[in-house]
This record gives structure tokens, sequence and C-alpha cells, in this order.
């Protein structure tokens, strides 16, 4: 058994800073890496001590982006709408 969390239903996402407001269907995970002038910095998942290699991303309430690894998310709501 898993604990099955739809992506597509996040409505708000609680980060140590408390809870942000996802605007719909722009919620996603995958690896993520740092980039500066289109050259990787640092990628997650090949730096042997750095883990995890998910992370997150999603647009707020005001437009700006939100990204991170997924271990700093502590919860989400999710819409009641099928």
């Amino acid at each position: 058994m898993s604990l099955a969390i739809d992506t597509d239903k996040i409505t708000e996402v609680m980060l140590p800073d408390g809870w942000h407001t996802v605007a719909k269907g722009s919620f996603s995970l995958d690896a993520y890496e740092y980039q500066k002038g289109g050259k990787t910095l640092f990628r997650a998942g090949q730096e042997g001590l750095v883990l995890p290699a998910t992370g997150f991303i999603f647009t707020n309430a005001s437009g700006e982006t939100i990204c991170g690894p997924i271990s700093s998310i502590r919860a989400v709501k999710l819409s009641k709408a099928g």
C-alpha cells in the first residue's frame, strides 16, 4: 500500500516557512540541478552525498516560481475536485 498523492490536485504546499498556494496545474516533481548561463553547476543525484535527487517546482499565487528539494515539503493540501 502507498499514499497516492495526485500532483494535479495539489492546491497548497507547506514549506518550513508556512503554507504556499499553488497555481492550478503548476506543481511538478523531477530531478533538479542548478545552472548559470546555461552551464550546469550542480546536478542532484550525481553528487554522492547530496540527497534527495528529486525536487519540486510550482508557481505561487503571486506568479513567483518556488522550487527546492522534495525533502523540504512538510505537507500538501489537495483539491476535492475530481
